[in-house]
């Protein structure tokens, strides 16, 4: 395919993206929360931070003394321009613009941002030369593998975008676990631990109980996101 077409089918998709339902932008990620350490001292950097709340819980929790988010768009009545957010830039990553300078951040955040994007090596590749040595990157990225889609495409024969979720309709790329492993390793970076969703569920939530009754058989196949603790 023509590279110009490309380009242009990603900037479609990225005005799109502008116009989902607040909704969308307006939560903390309680899951991403979980696995950030408890260093009161940490600096964060939230790509594709939305609202800000993510940030914004981490400064009320005591684990970051500093936040910085980078989004596509300006999102009004947000938590973007609260004072206990330290920095926010409205940018494209792709541009791979960012004044930081290197091994700034003890933790990146890039939690359901990848799939995004139509280069997401290149953009995760050039996000680790802002993390410490020793640093946290955080990632999380939906499962194509998830019986719901998978239903739909065998059963019923469909491929078919919805406004959230796995099939969200601004996502450029699917990945199965094992290309997400791969994409993580390719970008230079060791995974320390991988998380399905549900392990950090509650346990009373039903998907949870299935998983466990089930030994964990099918965990791949009920898990909706994995999340990636990574270091350099």
């Amino acid at each position: 395919m023509n590279l110009n077409i490309k380009k242009y089918q990603y900037l479609e998709k990225m005005t799109n993206y502008k116009d989902k339902n607040v909704d969308y932008f307006s939560n903390s990620r309680t899951d991403i929360l979980k696995l950030v350490n408890n260093n009161s001292n940490n600096k964060v950097l939230e790509i594709g931070a939305s609202g800000a709340y993510t940030l914004y819980a981490l400064k009320k929790m005591g684990k970051a003394t500093y936040v910085a988010g980078i989004d596509l768009f300006e999102i009004n009545d947000s938590k973007q321009k609260d004072p206990l957010i330290d920095y926010f830039k409205v940018t494209n990553i792709t541009e791979h613009n960012l004044d930081f300078e290197k091994e700034s951040f003890d933790i990146i955040i890039c939690a359901d941002v990848l799939e995004h994007l139509l280069h997401p090596q290149e953009t995760l590749t050039y996000l680790t030369r802002f993390l410490k040595k020793d640093g946290q990157l955080i990632i999380s990225l939906p499962n194509i593998r998830n019986f719901r889609p998978l239903i739909k495409i065998i059963f019923n024969g469909t491929f078919e975008y919805t406004e959230s979720g796995i099939m969200d309709y601004t996502h450029l790329r699917f990945f199965c676990k094992k290309n997400m492993e791969k994409l993580i390793l390719n970008s230079g970076l060791k995974i320390k631990k991988s998380y399905s969703d549900l392990e950090l569920l509650d346990k009373k939530h039903k998907i949870h109980h299935l998983n466990n009754i089930t030994y964990k058989l099918f965990e791949e196949f009920l898990t909706v996101q994995f999340l990636f603790d990574t270091t350099k």
